[in-house]
């Protein structure tokens, strides 16, 4: 499986995840439903942080040396765009720490949820369609697996 596909894989998983999590906040009744509310986000930010952190250690750089100067256009935007979604992931998880917040402040917590995830399905279809093509078409995680990162 080439690195592509594998990210894509993730984006699979992601898309699994969030769709399980909605339907817990859709579900939601009380203080029940807060503790697996709250593990089905761990999970999910756990599989996003390291998806984050590929696409920003390994296939970012991969695509900026590419020598294509589109493909280091559309990396670097893609980038920058990346790390405001990761500190606003990063900002609603400090936010919502514990089932015990969530289940308090549950309205807020489903606006903001289903806002951040609305985004991050929109930064996943954009990367679907416009970003891994471009990169397949480069020939952009056709190398070999030791040269991938050990997580991946």
């Amino acid at each position: 499986m080439n690195a592509i596909t594998r990210l894509q894989a993730q984006h699979d998983a992601l898309g699994g995840m969030m769709l399980r999590l909605v339907n817990l906040v859709e579900g939601f009744q009380g203080s029940e439903q807060a503790m697996p509310i709250t593990v089905q986000l761990s999970k999910l930010a756990h599989l996003l942080r390291l998806h984050l952190a590929t696409e920003d250690e390994w296939f970012y750089p991969a695509m900026m040396a590419s020598g294509e100067p589109l493909a280091e256009l559309v990396a670097a935007s893609y980038r920058a765009e990346v790390g405001g979604i990761a500190e606003e992931v990063e900002d609603f998880l400090r936010r919502w720490n514990s089932s015990a917040v969530i289940e308090i402040g549950f309205v807020r917590f489903r606006v903001g949820l289903l806002a951040l995830l609305a985004k991050i399905e929109e930064r996943i279809g954009r990367e679907d369609h416009e970003l891994y093509p471009l990169a397949r078409q480069l020939g952009i995680g056709e190398e070999a697996k030791a040269a991938w990162p050990r997580a991946f």
